[in-house]
């Protein structure tokens, strides 16, 4: 993941699931539940842990 994430996220954003996590959109809310982590401008962070809501 590394050698192709990172690069590729230069200017870009990923965001990264772990098992059991979703995303959910409805037109007008973006919300991740679970364990979840951003991946930017080649580094990544952890944006949400297991039962817990990220709003995008």
């Amino acid at each position: 993941m590394e050698d192709i994430a990172y690069p590729d996220s230069m200017n870009k954003k990923f965001y990264a699931l772990v098992d059991g996590s979703y995303v959910y959109l409805d037109g007008s809310t973006e919300k991740i539940y679970g364990k979840a982590y951003l991946i930017a401008n080649g580094q990544i962070t952890k944006i949400s842990s297991t039962n817990e809501i990220f709003m995008g």
